[in-house]
């Protein structure tokens, strides 16, 4: 009942006696506590100013990091006008944790993506010598993933910290039927490539197909998991065995022949 501004000297019982009444709000406010008697000196430590936004919580993290770009600026411009004791204020949302965290992950994956290509064309070429060879790796593996980014495009799944994380896991996955057929491939004596490509396949083509075979039946059961994380993970690597064979055995070997 009293009159607005309050008086400050019945400031904090008034707040107290409001948080009784509302202890709902209990955790938007702190007080500073009295060293000896730990009752509030009436010096607010912090508080929290609630808002309801028109951006829906499932949005996207890429949709949401220009909304989360125009609070930061919202929030610098707020700070630079506070008085000198009030220029910490924050935003927080629980949606902004997971937003960065994909962002993040996303970001990540193409300097993954990029490394282990690049670690795995150098393996090519200390193991081997052969630059056309490494060439051939890389072309592969370029090829692998630009059709699993299609396939994720195709099922209308967004970039996510999932799909982020099974992309970087990937090429390792993906480079080591190529690497087993082209340490083979090098290794054979014969004078025509599509000889050579024949005593590889000879060699070691049922080696790498049965090892493809097990990896796939053993990601199969994921993807009847009731936790959507592993389904969709078991989804993505039996798919990532499932093309990194085809185009070794398919893609990768007609290279072979025809360079």
């Amino acid at each position: 009942g009293s009159n607005f501004p309050l008086d400050p000297r019945y400031f904090v019982s008034y707040s107290l006696e409001f948080l009784k009444k509302h202890p709902q709000y209990k955790n938007d406010i702190e007080f500073e506590l009295d060293g000896s008697s730990g009752d509030p000196t009436g010096r607010v430590l912090w508080t929290t100013v609630r808002f309801e936004s028109t951006m829906h919580e499932s949005i996207g993290s890429f949709d949401a990091y220009p909304v989360y770009l125009k609070w930061e600026a919202f929030m610098e411009q707020v700070n630079a006008a506070a008085p000198v004791g009030m220029k910490g204020g924050y935003h927080t949302c629980a949606t902004w944790v997971r937003m960065i965290t994909e962002v993040e992950a996303v970001t990540g994956t193409t300097t993954a993506i990029f490394m282990s290509t690049v670690c795995a064309s150098v393996s090519i070429v200390i193991f081997t010598a052969d630059m056309q060879l490494a060439a051939l790796v890389t072309l592969n593996l370029a090829g692998i993933v630009v059709t699993l980014l299609g396939i994720f495009r195709m099922l209308n799944w967004t970039l996510g910290s999932i799909e982020a994380v099974s992309l970087t896991i990937l090429v390792g996955c993906s480079v080591d039927y190529c690497l087993h057929l082209a340490e083979a491939f090098n290794s054979a004596k014969e004078s025509s490539n599509i000889d050579r490509v024949k005593t590889t396949l000879v060699t070691l083509g049922s080696p790498v197909l049965k090892s493809a075979i097990t990896t796939f039946a053993a990601c199969l059961p994921l993807i009847f998991c009731t936790i959507q994380v592993l389904s969709k993970f078991g989804i993505i690597m039996s798919g990532t065995i499932l093309i990194s064979a085809l185009f070794s055995f398919l893609f990768f070997c007609s290279l072979l022949a025809s360079f």
